[in-house]
């Protein structure tokens, strides 16, 4: 391990004293992180969704609309961006969501027990099943539906493109558009899992112990 990383033994010394008032700091601020997740989700949801909405009105009505190819560009760069910017929030948080459910991962054994370690068997559901239970993470569906959104962005910039201003392109709007939608789908099935085991993370050590 890192001299800059904090190791288990040192983790629980630091928290001796007051494990079970760190332990309800961590569950509040990872309730916290979460409700912030989702009304971030929420707002770069409804302000992408307006930008479609307005991209394929001005689409709809190009003949009344003078310049209409570049006030399509703009707008389809302002959805990339947006998009773009909504993948940035959703890392950030999961981030720090991450952070707080590892805390209460390491307080919580002897504070309650290993409550939220103890799952039921991923070996009793059956992904075929689509019709039951499964354990896919909506945090994960979340983030690629999110970069789906990107490559749709991405897409309309070049329809623009090709069909205003005369660029030619190695594949066709409706070609792109499929094979999007394909890979996508392939990796939302085998990606989108929760994980029961996240793994070797660490913590770094305080800036004060350092």
């Amino acid at each position: 391990m890192s001299d800059s990383n904090l190791s288990q033994d040192r983790y629980n010394i630091l928290f001796l004293r007051n494990k079970e008032k760190a332990f309800k700091i961590a569950l509040d601020t990872r309730k916290f992180e979460l409700e912030l997740y989702w009304k971030r989700a929420s707002y770069y949801w409804v302000f992408i969704a307006t930008i479609f909405a307005g991209f394929f009105l001005i689409l709809s009505n190009q003949k009344n609309i003078p310049s209409v190819e570049d006030i399509l560009i703009l707008i389809a760069c302002t959805g990339f961006i947006f998009s773009i910017g909504w993948l940035m929030a959703n890392r950030g948080s999961k981030y720090w969501t991450t952070n707080w459910e590892k805390h209460v991962d390491m307080l919580e054994n002897e504070v309650i027990g290993p409550l939220f370690k103890t799952r039921i068997s991923k070996s009793n559901f059956k992904k075929w099943k689509i019709h039951k239970a499964y354990p896919h993470s909506v945090a994960k569906i979340n983030q690629m539906l999110n970069i789906f959104i990107i490559f749709i962005w991405a897409a309309l910039i070049f329809f623009v493109l090709d069909k205003y201003y005369s660029l030619s392109l190695i594949f066709n709007f409706p070609t792109i558009v499929l094979n999007c939608t394909v890979i996508f789908l392939i990796l939302m099935f085998f990606l989108c899992n929760t994980e029961h085991n996240r793994g070797e993370i660490t913590f770094e050590k305080p800036n004060d112990l350092k």
